[in-house]
């Protein structure tokens, strides 16, 4: 059985890219554009600055008018 995937760093690189790195010691840049762009809901990170402001939380978690959390196995 595998241990859950967990981000242990997140940090904004400019756009809608955010550079990861998880608690396996893997690092990597994601790509959040097409999420942002999919649901009406997240309309406000559309914002760079708004997108900018997420946190951990065990996920990444973007601000909006909802919280928008992203699962951190599906970004791995």
């Amino acid at each position: 059985m595998r241990d859950c995937i967990c981000i242990s760093e997140a940090k904004h690189v400019g756009g809608y890219r955010i550079s990861l790195r998880f608690n396996t010691g893997e690092c990597g840049i994601v790509d959040l554009k097409d999420l942002v762009f999919a649901y009406p809901i997240v309309e406000p990170l559309r914002d760079i600055t708004r997108f900018a402001d997420f946190h951990l939380d065990p996920g990444l978690r973007l601000p909006g008018i909802a919280v928008f959390d992203v699962d951190p196995e599906s970004l791995y």
